[in-house]
């Protein structure tokens, strides 16, 4: 497992809880998570 999907795995569990302030916070994670998805595209 690669931390990129570690950090999809956190997010996703994290919204399975329902908590809206944690969510919040995790955004910033799902933005990372698409540029480095993005950066592969390219790259």
């Amino acid at each position: 497992m690669n931390n990129l999907e570690f950090q999809a795995m956190i997010y996703v569990y994290v919204w399975l809880q329902g908590n809206e302030a944690i969510n919040t916070n995790l955004t910033r994670f799902v933005v990372d998570i698409s540029a480095l998805l993005d950066k592969k595209k390219i790259g």
